[in-house]
């Protein structure tokens, strides 16, 4: 869990540089919009219907999933603007 909270938080480097510059410059959302369908899968194995005992993996995705919300949210804030040249 320790290591897949790792991963989930490891383009925040990416989101600060994003927030500062206010542009998402060339940066894509497919890694964050399918990593988001990825804990949505893995939440829904964990459910106790479906796998018995499976505490961990669903507590992991539902933090993941908040996480990759927030990157795509702040994408989304910045993705409509662009980025003035002060030429």
């Amino acid at each position: 869990n320790v290591i897949s909270l790792g991963l989930f938080l490891s383009p925040m480097p990416m989101f600060v540089r994003i927030i500062k510059k206010k542009a998402v410059e060339e940066f894509q959302p497919y890694p964050y919009v399918l990593t988001m369908m990825n804990c949505m899968l893995w939440i829904f194995y964990g459910l106790p219907i479906v796998q018995k005992d499976s505490l961990l993996v669903t507590t992991i995705n539902g933090v993941g999933l908040g996480i990759q919300a927030i990157y795509i949210f702040i994408f989304l804030i910045y993705s409509g603007r662009k980025k003035k040249n002060s030429c």
